[in-house]
């Protein structure tokens, strides 16, 4: 298990970490205390515009990987059942990170830990945005 900035070995003991108490969306202390990416929303700016912001999270440091206008998820779906919206590579490490726009109007975040087991998590921006699901 990676620990983050801010998780302590007791912190986990007690059945979580620290790490995941800022305004991430993927909070679970039991799922994503070593989570390969770290996924923020950001409230609309002065146009009305927010962005849904993915960290990645490697060589003991996170980066802004992507940034997603919230009028990319705004729109109509697309044609396909899903449409790569930006890819980048974690720092650190070669894992790669996808952000797709899925037909049902869902943001589908694909990275994977350093070992090559995959962290997927799917973005709802529709009502309270949140995580759907987590699949490792």
């Amino acid at each position: 298990m990676i620990l983050l900035q801010g998780a302590t070995p007791s912190a986990l003991a007690q059945g979580g970490c620290l790490n995941v108490r800022d305004s991430r969306l993927n909070n679970s202390t039991a799922l994503d205390c070593g989570a390969p990416v770290v996924v923020y929303l950001q409230p609309g700016n002065d146009l009305g515009i927010g962005y849904l912001e993915i960290y990645g999270v490697g060589g003991g440091k996170s980066q802004l990987l992507i940034s997603i206008p919230s009028i990319t998820y705004e729109i109509a779906p697309p044609a396909r059942d899903r449409t790569l919206i930006e890819g980048a590579v974690i720092p650190g490490g070669n894992q790669s990170v996808g952000a797709y726009l899925m037909l049902n109007g869902t943001v589908l975040i694909e990275a994977a830990y350093q070992d090559g087991k995959p962290y997927v998590i799917v973005f709802d921006p529709d009502g309270s945005p949140r995580i759907l699901y987590i699949a490792f």
